[in-house]
């Protein structure tokens, strides 16, 4: 969603995986809604968007706007759900993963609805 400073009823999309050069990314022209969804994006990535107003032949499109970044939702997982974390001296996880203490355990950050935080043993 994006505020719309003055009276344009469409504007175009341009999006990308974090830090794309505007221009370089996916365009989407002539959306009429806002807020709008995008589709068939990577789950747990982060992407950059930029906005511009189309206001017509009179008044033609404004500047893009941005860029305003967004991180997409986890994969939903079903239980049981088993990762032994093999590194014991600096674990690599995703982003859907935190630590909250070191040799305690693990919790899994998920921001779908889906699929609320689950705690996973950590097997170290």
């Amino acid at each position: 969603a994006w505020t719309e400073n003055g009276t344009a009823m469409s504007w175009n999309i341009e999006y990308g995986a974090t830090g794309f050069t505007l221009g370089s990314g996916t365009l989407v022209s002539g959306v009429t809604s806002n807020p709008y969804t995008l589709s068939a994006l990577t789950p747990a990535t982060t992407y950059d968007y930029y906005v511009q107003s189309d206001c017509g032949s009179t008044d033609g499109t404004s500047l893009w706007i941005g860029p305003y970044t967004f991180t997409t939702a986890c994969v939903p997982f079903a239980a049981p759900y088993y990762q032994n974390f093999d590194n014991t001296n600096a674990p690599t996880i995703d982003q859907c993963w935190s630590v909250i203490t070191t040799g305690a355990a693990w919790i899994r950050t998920d921001n779908s609805a889906a699929d609320p935080q689950r705690t996973a043993p950590n097997s170290i």
